[in-house]
């Protein structure tokens, strides 16, 4: 969708956008993977300083 608001100067409905931004992500992810803390970070991951 990037893609579209940026090159072609699209907007979504105000109503798709205030969805988006009301999502939890934290309840979203616990309820779909609750064995599994979120944000997930797989042990083997390097830590990239800046």
């Amino acid at each position: 969708m990037g893609h579209y608001i940026n090159a072609h100067g699209y907007r979504p409905p105000q109503v798709f956008i205030d969805a988006v931004l009301a999502v939890d992500l934290d309840e979203w992810a616990a309820a779909r993977w609750p064995e599994v803390p979120f944000p997930w970070i797989p042990e083997h991951a390097e830590r990239l300083e800046e």
